[in-house]
């Protein structure tokens, strides 16, 4: 499986999301235009390990936009969500 490239218009949707942490690991990069919009906006752009130290934050944060812009409530469906979205960036 290739990388991925966050975008400018990734990083602005993080930014319309509420999204203060960008967690960039081994698997992803970050085009220098958006590392800047990131910058700029106030995001935190987080290389490497620090991401799993705040990994509570992360499921919260997740929890959060579930809930809030998707509207999805179900514990079952956020849990399955949430540990899917954890267990790709920390691989």
């Amino acid at each position: 499986m290739g990388k991925k490239l966050i975008t400018i218009n990734m990083v602005e949707q993080m930014f319309n999301d509420g999204i203060e942490k960008l967690y960039i690991n081994d698997k992803v990069i970050v085009s220098p235009g958006a590392r800047d919009y990131a910058h700029e906006k106030g995001i935190k752009v987080i290389y490497g390990k620090e991401k799993i130290e705040e990994s509570d934050d992360l499921i919260a944060r997740i929890t959060e936009i579930l809930e809030n812009s998707y509207e999805i409530t179900e514990e079952d469906i956020i849990k399955k969500i949430t540990c899917s979205v954890v267990d790709i960036i920390q691989s």
